[in-house]
C-alpha cells in the first residue's frame, strides 16, 4: 500500500514538472524551468552523500579497532575499503564547492 502511494506522488510530481515546463515554447525555457526542481534534488543527494561518507569513515575506524583486537575475525581489507569509499563519497559531494561551482 505504501509503495502505491509513493508511486502516485511521484507521478503527480512528474506531471506537475511537465506542466510547468510546457508553458515555455523554446527548448531553453523548458530546460530553465526544469532546473529549479532538479537543483533541489541535487542538494539532497549531495547531503546524503556527505552523511554516508562520514558514516563510512567512522565505521572504518570501528572496523579497524575490531581488526586490532582480533585480526582473524575481521580482515584488513574491510576497513580500508570503507575508508576509501567514505573519502570518495565526501570528495564527490564536495567537488562543485572545491572547483568553485555555484551548485
Amino acid at each position: 500500500m505504501g509503495w502505491i502511494r509513493y508511486g502516485i506522488l511521484f507521478m503527480l510530481n512528474f506531471i506537475s514538472i511537465n506542466v510547468l515546463a510546457a508553458r515555455d515554447q523554446s527548448i531553453g525555457g523548458v530546460a530553465h524551468s526544469l532546473m529549479g526542481p532538479i537543483s533541489g534534488v541535487i542538494h539532497i543527494v549531495r547531503g546524503i552523500a556527505v552523511i554516508a561518507g562520514v558514516s563510512l569513515l567512522l565505521g572504518s575506524f570501528v572496523k579497524y579497532s575490531d581488526y586490532r583486537r582480533n585480526p582473524i575475525e575481521t580482515g584488513i581489507g574491510i576497513p580500508i575499503a570503507m575508508f576509501f569509499a567514505g573519502v570518495a563519497l565526501i570528495i564527490l559531494a564536495l567537488i562543485p564547492m572545491l572547483v568553485g561551482g555555484n551548485a
